[in-house]
């Protein structure tokens, strides 16, 4: 993806239960948004994990997926 990485101030990655399997979900937080992606296995989140610490780009591990937050 071709991602300008200016425009996120935090992230985190959660885990939910989705038909039995534990499904990783990277949130990244925007300036007025929560953008959700679910990753498909665990190589693509340590990856994201490894660039968005590259990028200097902090944890937020309060964010909630958008679906959660009502």
């Amino acid at each position: 993806m071709d991602w300008n990485y200016h425009d996120f101030s935090g992230w985190a990655v959660v885990k939910r239960q989705f038909e039995g399997r534990v499904l990783h979900i990277l949130l990244l937080k925007g300036r007025t948004y929560v953008r959700e992606f679910a990753l498909p296995e665990i190589d693509t989140r340590d990856r994201l994990i490894q660039i968005l610490h590259e990028k200097q780009i902090p944890q937020a591990p309060g964010l909630d997926p958008s679906w959660e937050s009502y």
